[in-house]
């Protein structure tokens, strides 16, 4: 049974709602022992990678770490006149877009067994579900798209499948895009993510946009999930030499190390420069000065 949980003021539109589904005591006991089990094999092997992905991963204040180190870089670009470009992306309906064949493909991937992929594959293959109101049910259907939102273990599987976009960021060819801190050369900063929360640091604007790319073919290749351009976020900072007026870049500011627009694009559309709006990303305002 999937009930409907409001996400806006938009009560007319479905596609405003979460639909939650709630299984049944011992569904929820079973996936959550698997789950637990899952998780660790994932952690174990290294397959998830804690410094990366937080998102549904026990022990670890991903919110907390995330946006403190995030917040960090920026002061770091802004107080040693170092260039950062930031981009936040969003996707559309992102748990309820993965299709069940690359929940399999990521669990293969992942050198999971075969015994627990035979569970899962039979349960999304015969996955039925039904909306039920106040006022309304619908008749049972197949589920054919998307994780079971409200499943123990939904959370770790659509980690499985984003995991493999995460990695193809993290690839060899593509760390020395990473901002590195100044104080602490070693500590750098390429991509993070918080479940389908996506932040993508690098040095220069050409650089982020290679991985905007990058993360957008990812998304042609699964047919089914997409960014959400209209929901994304960027800033970049640099120094700025008055003497010369940038022909590309306009500084939004008059500090030392200004904040710029980056002019990113994600599936042909512009990313929107967050300026002197507030931004909130898991929880923590970000704005361009960084204040």
């Amino acid at each position: 049974m999937i009930i409907l949980l409001v996400k806006s003021e938009e009560l007319e539109d479905p596609a405003k709602f979460r639909p939650i589904a709630l299984n049944n005591v011992e569904g929820k006991i079973f996936f959550t022992i698997l789950g637990k089990r899952f998780l660790s094999f994932m952690k174990a092997n290294k397959y998830i990678k804690g410094k990366i992905q937080k998102g549904f991963i026990d022990e670890i204040p991903g919110c907390l770490e995330h946006t403190t180190l995030t917040f960090e870089a920026l002061k770091d670009a802004k107080s040693n006149g170092r260039n950062i470009c930031v981009s936040w992306l969003d996707l559309q309906n992102a748990f309820g877009s993965v299709r069940h064949s690359l929940i399999d493909f990521g669990l293969e991937h992942s050198h999971l067994p075969q015994f627990f992929r035979a569970i899962i594959s039979s349960y999304y293959s015969n996955l039925q579900a039904k909306v039920t109101t106040r006022d309304w049910s619908t008749e049972p259907f197949a589920y054919e798209v998307g994780v079971f939102q409200g499943c123990t273990i939904s959370p770790y599987l659509f980690d499985t499948v984003f995991q493999m976009l995460l990695d193809t960021l993290e690839q060899d060819k593509y760390q020395s895009m990473a901002y590195k801190f100044y104080s602490s050369p070693s500590i750098n900063l390429l991509s993070s993510a918080y479940a389908d929360d996506i932040q993508i640091t690098t040095k220069l604007p050409r650089e982020n946009q290679i991985l905007l790319n990058v993360t957008y073919e990812f998304l042609q290749w699964t047919l089914t999930m997409k960014a959400k351009p209209s929901k994304c976020k960027s800033l970049a900072q640099k120094k700025f030499d008055n003497r010369y007026p940038n022909k590309v870049y306009a500084a939004a500011q008059t500090t030392t190390n200004l904040a710029y627009d980056p002019l990113l694009k994600i599936s042909g559309k512009e990313i929107e420069f967050i300026r002197n709006n507030h931004f909130k990303y898991l929880g923590r305002f970000i704005q361009a000065d960084c204040e």
